[in-house]
C-alpha cells in the first residue's frame, strides 16, 4: 500500500488454536482477534490414497507396494468419529496423523509378518 511497509504473520496450529479467537471468551485479545482471519483445512478422508501417493512419490517408491487396496478405506475409518450428537461424522485425517498412523501400520504389520498394511493390520493398531 504505497510507500508503507506491511506486516502479515501466519499462525498455523491444530484445531485447538482456532478457540483462542473466540473474543466472547478472550475479551482482553480482542484487538488482535479482529486483525486475524481463520482458514480451516478440512481433513483428508476421500483424498488419503492421493495424499500417500504424493508422500511416497518423493521417496521414490510406489504406494501399492506398501499398501493392499483395502487399507486406504480402513485407514479412512479409523481416522474417522461420530459427533456427540451422533448425527454427523467427524475426519480426523489430518496429514499428521495420517503419517502417525501410517509409521504405526507399517511397524504393525512387520511384526504381524504381512508384507502389505492391509485392513487387518490398520485395524489391528
Amino acid at each position: 500500500d504505497g510507500y508503507r511497509k506491511l506486516l502479515g504473520i501466519v499462525l498455523i496450529g491444530q484445531t485447538e488454536l482456532k478457540h483462542l479467537f473466540n473474543e466472547g471468551q478472550n475479551v482482553d485479545m480482542r484487538e488482535v482477534i479482529r486483525r486475524v482471519q481463520v482458514a480451516e483445512i478440512r481433513g483428508l478422508n476421500g483424498h488419503l490414497a492421493d495424499y500417500l501417493a504424493c508422500k511416497f512419490k518423493r521417496i521414490g517408491k510406489d504406494p501399492a507396494e506398501v499398501f493392499a487396496p483395502d487399507a486406504y478405506d480402513a485407514l479412512g475409518r479409523r481416522l474417522t468419529s461420530t459427533s456427540r450428537d451422533g448425527k454427523s461424522k467427524i475426519s480426523h485425517a489430518y496429514p499428521l496423523l495420517v503419517n502417525n498412523y501410517v509409521a504405526r501400520a507399517m511397524n504393525m504389520a512387520c511384526e504381524m509378518g504381512e508384507t502389505l498394511i492391509s485392513a487387518e493390520v490398520v485395524m489391528a493398531i
